[in-house]
């Protein structure tokens, strides 16, 4: 996972990207509150999660916000293995250095280590997009529409953590 993670910082020119809690885990705060955490499962499978937003305290907000979420899912499920879930306290599959707010929504991707870092690379772009995507989309300041109608560059041209 290091020599990814490596690999990763390197291609983004993310300097601050380094290990910050037991695991292997990684974290990134980006622009936008997109903030991500990548973390090894085992030798051969990692994650990408960030956490798109918190649920609603109020039952009629929350199912509304639940609804376009899984719009949301159902209408990316084609183009991208990204995966839109709801979270509750003691559901995590790490033991995360800044515990969410409980419920919330998350946005991740499994990969295999297995795989040369250059496709990682492009995982972790494609992820990002979805992720900036579902955060905007969820939040009211996009549509539906797939989120490989933009291209990485053009939703992240600029970025710095």
């Amino acid at each position: 996972m290091q020599m990814h993670i490596q690999a990763l910082a390197q291609a983004m020119d993310w300097t601050q990207l380094a290990a910050q809690h037991p695991g292997p885990l990684w974290t990134v705060a980006l622009e936008n509150d997109l903030d991500a955490v990548f973390f090894a499962l085992d030798d051969r499978t990692a994650v990408m999660r960030g956490v798109v937003c918190d649920l609603p305290a109020d039952l009629s907000d929350q199912q509304g916000l639940l609804a376009k979420a899984a719009q949301l899912q159902v209408a990316s499920i084609r183009n991208t293995p990204t995966i839109l879930a709801c979270e509750k306290e003691g559901q995590s599959l790490a033991d995360l250095p800044d515990t969410p707010i409980y419920p919330c929504l998350i946005c991740y991707r499994f990969f295999t280590l297995n795989n040369p870092v250059t496709v990682f690379v492009r995982e972790v772009q494609d992820w990002l997009n979805d992720f900036a995507w579902m955060k905007d989309t969820l939040s009211g300041t996009d549509t539906l529409q797939s989120p490989q109608t933009a291209s990485f560059s053009d939703i992240f041209s600029g970025i710095k953590i």
